[in-house]
């Protein structure tokens, strides 16, 4: 398995899911520009299964969670995961890009603004859809809730200010159920420490 940057959301589906992986990060024994030219559009980051490597970070996650039956218990139930993970996904962290690369001072204050504004926003209409106790599909666990929990966790609340989920006490449980699950867990303390 080969990952991009700050990319947790692959390693925590394989952590629930109790599958053995092996975790290449690229660094300065393993040079990323080696592996460049044979990644699947030359991008991290790529699975290789049986010698043949898959890439999009989306399209890995979405492979794997049904792969691991974290998908969903039926069609319905998985179209409900795939929305609210196309919401994180596209939605909130497309906004969330514009922060990160802008360079002007003055307009990334703006965009600052927006990002949070439009994170509590997007938070509000996933709360209105859970259906779980403290999950967000009425099955149980999925792939659904380690999105949430990898971008609440790993992106939003690493670059910005915690952001008051009063208003979402539902999102709230399923953050905090991903956290206390024990594989997660255990995944986070044996995790090796680098920026990839």
């Amino acid at each position: 398995m080969y990952f991009s940057r700050f990319n947790n959301l692959l390693r925590y589906i394989f952590a629930l899911a109790q599958q053995d992986f092996e975790d290449i990060r690229f660094g300065d024994e393993l040079k990323w520009e080696d592996y460049k030219p044979s990644a699947p559009f030359g991008r991290m980051p790529f699975l290789e299964v049986d010698g043949e490597r898959f890439g999009q970070n989306g399209s890995i996650a979405r492979y794997l969670a049904n792969a691991f039956d974290l998908a969903g218990a039926t069609d319905l139930e998985k179209l409900k995961a795939d929305g609210v993970v196309d919401c994180i996904q596209k939605d909130i962290f497309n906004k969330f890009l514009s922060y990160f690369f802008e360079k002007v001072d003055e307009k990334k204050a703006i965009i600052r603004k927006e990002v949070i504004e439009t994170t509590l926003e997007f938070y509000k209409k996933i709360e209105e859809q859970i259906s779980g106790e403290n999950t967000f599909l009425k099955s149980g666990l999925s792939w659904a809730d380690v999105v949430i929990y990898n971008f609440h966790t790993d992106i939003y609340a690493d670059r910005f200010d915690a952001i008051d989920l009063t208003p979402t006490p539902k999102l709230e449980l399923i953050i905090k159920n991903v956290a206390q699950n024990e594989h997660i867990q255990n995944w986070i303390a044996k995790r090796p420490s680098t920026s990839n």
